[in-house]
């Protein structure tokens, strides 16, 4: 998203839920911005960051009393686009949404049912959604070494793998 903001002038929105994103996205943000960790940043830098980030990203952030619901992401979301013309949307991570899913409606379903939601929303606005899924736990081969996850170990479905336009691994080695 910093490169898109450099290269292309494209603002980002996140909505992050797991991490206080004026503090944990800022600090990461100015460590990328400015080349050094925060605490050895000069003040000039430090304002020229955070002018820097507030011409580039928006934060969504649910207050104490928000349902974080699929639906109430994808309004706060498109307020976002609209209001601030930001090109990628960073919904951050997925198994953070209060997930009100019908009781009719089996977990993969519902999944499915979300990710399709996603698509016709980034499709509307014209972005670039990224939706951060974390796998389900894994199980360690003969070896006692984790395997390298793959879209169909995310939690809650397959259709990460088989609805996904486009699907990124990242993967750390212990």
């Amino acid at each position: 998203c910093c490169h898109l903001a450099v290269h292309h002038k494209w603002k980002t929105a996140f909505a992050s839920f797991e991490q206080h994103p004026r503090l944990d996205h800022r600090r990461n943000l100015l460590r990328w911005k400015n080349g050094d960790f925060v605490d050895r940043q000069t003040a000039e830098m430090l304002q020229s960051g955070d002018k820097w980030i507030d011409e580039n990203f928006v934060f969504i952030v649910p207050s104490e009393d928000d349902d974080v619901t699929l639906e109430w992401c994808l309004e706060k979301s498109s307020v976002a686009v609209v209001r601030h013309d930001c090109m990628v949307v960073v919904v951050d991570p997925w198994n953070e949404l209060d997930h009100d899913r019908p009781n009719d409606m089996s977990l993969t379903e519902y999944t499915g049912f979300a990710i399709k939601q996603f698509k016709k929303f980034a499709k509307k606005h014209g972005v670039f959604l990224i939706v951060v899924a974390h796998p389900a736990k894994l199980k360690p081969d003969k070896e006692g070494k984790l395997p390298i996850p793959t879209l169909y170990d995310i939690s809650d479905s397959a259709h990460w793998n088989n609805k996904a336009d486009v699907g990124i691994v990242i993967h750390r080695e212990e």
